[in-house]
């Protein structure tokens, strides 16, 4: 379950059924809580035909892929989208799952140890880089996380001649604090950030990007905004509480 700003909006791509497209503006007052506009669109439903629900990628896909992060609820996502394109997939988290999934190759580790990440990245061809401590988390675990850790996985898969590294980024690196038009990759990241989990998620940003073409292995950083959909435990849970 994947969603991505859409001309304001959120898209909710459904694994069955439906895309739903809804423009949910969120009004800043005085106090820290945030309202729904009343008056914003009403959600809508359109029915997703079979040829595009069922159509397989068409790029060339990695034989053997790992997942960091893999038993959260992006990297679940992602972990199942490449089973069912017919990938070796290796999930690399701090804490063990999958054990009815024989197809998934299950490492348990931490990515601030440069051992533990060595050993996870060896055969390895893409990368997706998914894991992060929650935002409430203090400081240090931030840094140590994103950063650190980070790094160490990059110098690892480099070292052992992974091709792509994909790392999931924040929307929030850009943000300044009040409503942005037009934002894409070129606006800058403001030099003063709003919280540690976005400070250390643009420090990480920045080393992903400088490390593209070391060794020939080629980087790239996404910056998803609004996830949610089933077994989502932290967007839109929050999002009706407030």
């Amino acid at each position: 379950m994947l969603c991505a700003g859409l001309a304001g909006g959120l898209l909710l791509l459904h694994p069955i059924l439906t895309i739903i497209i809804t423009t949910l503006q969120i009004k800043s007052s005085s106090s820290s809580s945030t309202k729904l506009d009343p008056k914003a669109p009403v959600p809508t439903l359109v029915e997703v035909p079979d040829e595009v629900l069922h159509r397989r990628l068409k790029y060339k896909l990695p034989k053997k892929a790992m997942v960091t992060g893999g038993n959260g609820f992006v990297g679940r996502r992602i972990v199942s989208m490449l089973l069912e394109q017919g990938c070796e997939v290796t999930v690399f988290d701090i804490s063990s799952g999958f054990q009815n999934e024989p197809r998934v190759k299950m490492m348990v580790g931490n990515l601030v140890d440069p051992n533990d990440v060595a050993k996870a990245v060896q055969g390895i061809e893409v990368v997706y880089h998914v894991a992060a401590p929650h935002a409430s988390h203090p400081p240090a675990v931030q840094y140590a996380v994103n950063v650190t850790g980070t790094q160490n996985l990059l110098q690892a898969s480099a070292a052992a001649g992974v091709k792509k590294f994909v790392f999931t980024s924040s929307a929030s690196v850009i943000y300044e604090g009040k409503d942005q038009s037009g934002a894409d990759e070129t606006t800058p990241i403001p030099t003063a950030s709003l919280d540690s989990y976005t400070k250390t998620k643009a420090e990480a940003e920045a080393l992903v990007l400088a490390a593209n073409g070391q060794k020939g292995m080629l980087t790239a950083a996404i910056r998803p905004h609004g996830i949610f959909g089933p077994g989502d435990r932290q967007f839109f849970p929050v999002l009706v509480e407030s």
